[in-house]
């Protein structure tokens, strides 16, 4: 998956179970918009929502606190300006679109990360991929890794209950990938739809590596349907 038609070096993925862990090395602040930590300024305890869509699009207005949130997010930081305003610092139904975009417009991501507080704790899903970092530059992967994390999270039994989100985020990312591939003049400094051809080369060899787990079926001559034998990939074939 990458930003041009030729296929990367697939990347083996690897899986992890929910872990809880200690925050990592402060990142250097570059900008006056770069959030070090966590909460380091008029922290507010998250929500069940606001974890929920953290986890699902590495988004945060930095001033959310919790064990269960990520490791490492971006900061969103007009659309933390503009809710600061009415005492609010949490990702909520009507304020992630306009989050997820302001996500989208901001073109050096690695520079506005946010990590758990020094000696702090965070929440990983299962079967989170570990190849889909929070600081994703090219718009359109962005977008297809929050619905791979959206279906991971979907599967976590600590947010089976959360329904109405999971609606709202599938609603998002349907929306603001849509907006990716009819306006691709907003993204002038990448190429969208070789992201796009990226992805689907991708998603086709990992659909043929799982197709390939199961036995092939064989007809017998001279019949449509019957005399059917299910065969092992690593069996050989005779004539």
């Amino acid at each position: 998956m990458g930003s041009s038609a030729s296929k990367e070096p697939e990347r083996e993925r690897q899986t992890l179970r929910p872990t809880a862990g200690k925050a990592g090395t402060p990142l250097q602040r570059i900008n006056s918009n770069v959030a070090l930590y966590r909460g380091s300024d008029n922290s507010i305890e998250t929500t069940p929502a606001n974890t929920f869509y953290e986890h699902v699009f590495l988004v945060t207005m930095g001033r959310t606190t919790g064990g269960d949130l990520p490791e490492t997010c971006v900061l969103v930081s007009q659309s933390s300006k503009r809710k600061e305003k009415n005492s609010q610092g949490l990702l909520t139904d009507n304020s992630l679109g306009e989050a997820v975009y302001e996500r989208l417009m901001i073109q050096n991501p690695s520079v506005k990360l946010v990590r758990s507080s020094p000696g702090g704790t965070w929440y990983t899903p299962v079967g989170a991929a570990r190849d889909y970092p929070a600081d994703e530059a090219c718009s359109l992967k962005y977008m297809y890794h929050c619905f791979v994390r959206w279906k991971t999270v979907k599967r976590d039994a600590k947010f089976s209950s959360m329904d109405k989100e999971l609606e709202k985020s599938k609603e998002v990312i349907l929306q603001q990938t849509q907006m990716c591939l009819q306006q691709p003049e907003l993204f002038a400094k990448q190429n969208v739809y070789h992201q796009l051809v990226g992805i689907c080369i991708d998603a086709g060899d990992a659909l043929l590596d799982k197709a390939s787990a199961y036995p092939r079926v064989h007809y017998g001559a001279g019949s449509r349907t019957g005399g059917r034998k299910a065969v092992s990939p690593s069996a050989s074939v005779q004539s």
